[in-house]
This record gives C-alpha cells, sequence and structure tokens, in this order.
C-alpha cells in the first residue's frame, strides 16, 4: 500500500511539473491554468496523506481500495498532461512565431525608410492618437516621439481622407492618397500616405506609411510644364499631326493570321470592304491645330470621329499599304494620299506615323501621324516641269555650276551646241571648251562681276567637240537662295558664228550697194557729158568727110566715147542691181 502511495504521488508530481510549464508557458489566464492548480492540490493532498501514512497516523484511514483509486486519478492526470503536449508544442511555436513577428514589425517600423505611425481608430471611426512613430518620422516633422504621441493625423495632415476613402478603408483595410504633412517649422511636406488598418487584441489598429515625395512632386510639376511646352509647341506646328491608337487594327489583323490568312495583300484584293472594315477600327486620340486649319474644322470633335468623311475611297490603296506595314510588324510608313476636307475640297498630302518599339513589339497605342499639305509643292512642281520643258526645249544653252565652277546642269540646247553630252559634261569645269582665241582679259571681267554678284554680257570663242571654231553670245549671272546668298552660276549662251557671218556679208553687201550708187551717180552725170562728146564728134565725123585728117580725129573721139558710153552703161546696170550678160547679136537681122 506504501508503495502506490509513493508511486501515485510521483505520477502527480510529474504532472504537476508538466502542468505549471504549461502555465509558464500559456500564461495565467488560458484553460490550463484551472488544469494545473488542480493538478497541484491533488499531488499536494497526495503527499499529505503519504506524510500521515509514514507517521502512523493515517494508517487506518487509506486501504488498498483507496490507494488504487487514488493510483488511477493520478494516472489520469498524467494522461491529460500527455495527451495535451502536441497542443502545448504548437502553443510553443506559435508564440515563437508570435515574438519574432513582433520583432520583425518593430525593426521594420524603426528602421523603415519612410515615416511611420502607429495609432488605433475609436469607437466613432475617428484616428486616435499615435501610440508609437518611428525615428524618420522624427527627423523628417522636426518632433520629438512624445510630441507626436500626443497628436492625431489631423494634427500634422492639411488633408483629411474623404467619404470615400474611409469606406474603402473600412472594407478594404487599405488606402493611399496624397497629402502634406506640416512640420514644426511650419513648412508643408509632400507625402504618399499608405493607410492600413487590421486588428489586435479585439481593437482596430491602424498603422501608417507616409513617403516623402518632393522630388515626385517636383518631377511631376516639371513635367506638366513640360506637356504644356509640347502641347503649345504641338498646336504652334504648322504641319498636321495626329496621334491615333492602332490597337484595334493590330487585334483584328492577329484575328485574321489566327484564321488562317497569310497573303493579307490577296485577302484584302478579294475582300475590298475589310479595308474599311480595318480603318474604322482605327482610334484618333488628339490632333494639333495645323489639322483644324488643314481640314477646315472649327473644333476638334469634328476629326475625332470616323475617318470616312475626310479618307475617301481613292484613300483606300494607301489604306491597305498601311495594313501591310503593321502586318509585316513594321513601324514606319509614307504614301502621297488624297484627303477630303470638312467642306468637301479635295487636297493632295504626304502622309507619314511611325510607331514606336517597346519591349520589341510595336506600341499601337502611341502612333503619331503627319500630314503634309502638297497642294502648293504640287503647283510649284508642275510650274517647274513646265520652266524644265522650255529650258529643254530652247536651242540657247545653258548650264550652271557650283561656286567652285564645276558645271551641275546642262540643257539640251548646250548638247547641240557642244556636242557634248550630260554625261561628258557634269562635274567638269567650263574651261574645257576654250579655244585660245578668247583673251584672258574676258575671263577676269567674267569673275570680276560675278564675285561682285553682277551679270556678264560678251561673246566668246570655244570649240566644239569635233574641233570646229565657233562663237557664243553668253549671259553669265550668279543665282541666289531666298536670304540672298550665291549658290550657283548659270550661263545663257547663243551660237552666233553663222549670224557673225551673215552681218559681214551685209556689211559688204551695203559698201558694194553704197559704192554702186556712187558709181551710178558719176555714170549719169558722165553720160551725160558723153552725150554731148559723142553728139558733136558725130557732127565733125560727117563735116570732116572731105578732111581726111580732121574726119580721122573724129572718127577716133566717136569711138572712144561710143566705149566709155558703153561703160558707164556697166556702170548703171551695177549700180541698178541688174545681172549684166555679155552676148552675140546678129545686128542684121535686129535692124531687119
Amino acid at each position: 500500500m506504501l508503495v502506490l502511495a509513493i508511486l501515485s504521488l510521483t505520477i502527480l508530481l510529474t504532472a504537476s511539473f508538466l502542468a505549471f510549464y504549461m502555465i509558464r508557458i500559456t500564461g495565467t489566464k488560458t484553460p490550463w491554468t484551472v488544469f494545473s492548480f488542480a493538478v497541484l492540490f491533488m499531488t499536494v493532498d497526495r503527499s499529505l496523506a503519504l506524510y500521515r501514512m509514514l507517521t502512523g497516523d493515517g494508517i487506518l484511514l487509506f486501504n488498498w481500495q483507496i490507494q488504487i483509486i487514488n493510483l488511477l486519478v493520478s494516472i489520469v492526470f498524467l494522461s491529460g498532461v500527455i495527451w495535451s503536449r502536441p497542443h502545448l508544442i504548437r502553443l510553443i511555436e506559435n508564440k515563437k512565431r508570435l515574438v519574432f513577428s513582433e520583432e520583425l514589425r518593430k525593426n521594420l517600423f524603426d528602421q523603415s525608410h519612410d515615416m511611420a505611425f502607429l495609432g488605433s481608430v475609436n469607437e466613432d471611426g475617428n484616428f486616435s492618437l499615435f501610440q508609437n512613430v518611428n525615428a524618420k518620422a522624427c527627423d523628417l516633422l522636426g518632433y520629438t516621439r512624445e510630441e507626436l504621441c500626443r497628436m492625431t493625423p489631423a494634427d500634422i495632415s492639411s488633408v483629411q481622407l474623404s467619404e470615400s476613402q474611409m469606406e474603402k478603408l473600412r472594407t478594404t483595410g487599405s488606402v493611399v492618397s496624397e497629402q502634406e504633412f506640416k512640420a514644426r517649422e511650419g513648412n508643408l511636406i509632400p507625402v504618399e500616405v499608405s493607410y492600413h488598418l487590421y486588428e489586435h487584441e479585439g481593437r482596430q489598429q491602424l498603422m501608417t506609411f507616409a513617403r516623402e515625395i518632393s522630388a515626385l512632386v517636383e518631377s511631376r510639376s516639371a513635367m506638366e510644364g513640360e506637356y504644356q511646352r509640347c502641347n503649345e509647341i504641338l498646336n504652334l506646328t504648322p504641319v498636321s499631326i495626329w496621334h491615333e491608337d492602332f490597337t484595334g487594327v493590330g487585334q483584328w489583323l492577329e484575328g485574321l493570321r489566327k484564321n488562317g490568312v497569310e497573303d493579307l495583300r490577296s485577302h484584302l484584293i478579294e475582300h475590298p470592304e475589310l479595308i474599311r472594315e480595318g480603318a474604322a477600327l482605327v482610334k484618333v486620340i488628339s490632333v494639333n491645330n495645323a489639322t483644324l486649319q488643314l481640314f477646315g474644322a472649327t473644333d476638334r470633335a469634328q476629326l475625332l470621329g470616323s475617318l470616312d468623311r475626310l479618307f475617301t475611297e481613292e484613300s483606300d490603296p494607301i489604306f491597305m499599304e498601311e495594313l501591310l506595314t503593321i502586318w509585316n510588324r513594321a513601324n514606319h510608313f509614307i504614301s502621297e494620299i488624297p484627303v477630303q476636307t470638312v467642306s468637301g475640297e479635295r487636297i493632295p498630302a504626304i502622309l507619314e506615323w511611325s510607331a514606336p518599339t517597346m519591349a520589341g513589339k510595336l506600341a499601337l497605342d502611341q502612333v503619331i501621324v503627319t500630314l503634309s499639305n502638297i497642294q502648293e509643292l504640287k503647283k510649284i512642281e508642275a510650274e517647274k516641269r513646265r520652266l524644265s520643258a522650255l529650258i529643254e526645249q530652247t536651242t540657247e544653252s545653258i548650264l550652271i555650276t557650283d561656286l567652285a565652277g564645276d558645271i551641275v546642269y546642262v540643257n539640251r540646247g548646250f548638247e547641240e551646241m557642244t556636242g557634248y553630252s550630260a554625261d561628258e559634261t557634269i562635274g567638269r569645269n567650263p574651261r574645257f571648251l576654250k579655244s585660245g582665241k578668247t583673251s584672258p582679259a574676258t575671263y577676269r571681267e567674267i569673275w570680276t562681276a560675278l564675285s561682285k554678284g553682277k551679270t556678264w554680257r560678251g561673246r566668246l570663242y570655244n570649240l566644239r567637240k569635233n574641233g570646229e571654231l565657233y562663237l557664243e553670245e553668253a549671259l553669265i549671272f550668279p543665282l541666289k537662295n531666298e536670304a540672298g546668298q550665291v549658290t550657283h552660276y548659270a550661263a545663257v549662251k547663243m551660237d552666233i558664228t553663222e549670224k557673225v557671218e551673215l552681218e559681214e556679208q551685209l556689211n559688204q553687201s551695203r559698201k558694194m550697194e553704197a559704192i554702186g550708187k556712187l558709181a551710178g551717180g558719176i555714170a549719169h552725170d558722165f553720160n551725160n557729158i558723153l552725150t554731148t562728146i559723142v553728139g558733136n564728134a558725130e557732127m565733125g565725123t560727117v563735116k570732116s568727110r572731105d578732111n581726111g585728117v580732121l574726119h580721122h580725129h573724129f572718127a577716133e573721139i566717136l569711138t572712144s566715147g561710143k566705149r566709155a558710153a558703153k561703160l558707164t552703161g556697166q556702170l548703171l546696170a551695177f549700180s541698178r542691181r541688174q545681172m549684166i550678160k555679155p552676148i552675140v547679136l546678129d545686128l542684121n537681122r535686129i535692124v531687119v
């Protein structure tokens, strides 16, 4: 019986030790506390009973049945303690995790690079005094920890949470807001505040983190200013600029690709209605003022809708090429395209767009489109073509050189005049045409005039490709740009070789004509004199028939007079530009 009592006491002592170890681990406000004190009470009772048994006072009170019952009760208590061991282990682990979590929270709280505040929410739903703050909050705000713990969030924040933000905090447990905190010195610090609501020991606790965003606010302000400046520049730009979103087009094309379309061009040719379907998916985000002027729109709403009013069916081939560009994942497109203003006027334009590439993919939502009105350019090109045709068809030689004197252009007249083709001439200096008959002083005069921006006019002797000498009349002058700067030299030349020869012939003819007129006048007067001489000689011949010597003299005078008369007749014929053709005549026939 004594052995049973000792065994029962040993079991109770073991159970008591384990129970009180559980009390130390779990605390004094758990169900394990009652159980542990019950085990302790039973241990003390068994100890007193054993003591009485050993002293002899209680031997009669304890019989075998009672000792067995006590032993069984001790075993039950020990079994209860052993059964609770896994729970004890879990409690110990949970407590370790709780301690670790609390230490981690404290370290994160104290060592956070952001301002951290620990508070709670009272029964009215308002924020109560701060319970704790970290060193970062004290440094930035200029308060001590004790001073901040006597404040509420409303004391340091210039902006309070709105009703919707409070509702979000209560429903989701967190909310983020941009505010300004008031420092001790009165300055406002822009911060991004993150509120986190959680429950601890039956109370709602509030953990608040505030990050200083002064640099972010300054950067944002600078970006807003830059955006405003860019927007002003964009609206002052004379080129029509569009911001368009091609995302829908890209998704539509990917759908065609998934449906088995491999050759998009052939597919669009077979189904031309798809071109308009794809173009309708383009979204216009914004346009600048130049676009409004180009299309004659009064507000942007007229252009931000469908593009059908601005791009007619004549533009469909261009749209197809755009779709093919996106299909091939290219990021740039340019083409001439006809557009239509709001009033219906057709305008030729150059369309160009670029899509940025991000992470190897086209950012189709950031497509920048430019439209350049080339109506005036078309007119200039037409005028240029007419002038070019005129220059090419003219018989005068025209050549243009750069400032170094190298030829950059010759017309067809130059080729015909010199015998050199344009390919043989471009890039060469005109000195290869020199004949050596033009004096060096003439060339110095040319460059002196050109260096002063003046025009030189004169005659030059040059050689053709076949070595033939020709004379040209040249007009050489500088070409200037809009700023008045000389950029090129031009020469317009005319072959006057034949003209000069004709002029010389004309001068000779005029000289001969003058001589003829002079000779005719002299011959006419001389003929009058001869008429008198011949008439008197004839009369003298008749009257001197009996005087042989005198008759002979008169006959000689008459013969010489007739010869002189014949000569004056030829002079008169020359002066009248009559052809003199001596012929043999039979006087007998003429007389008969």
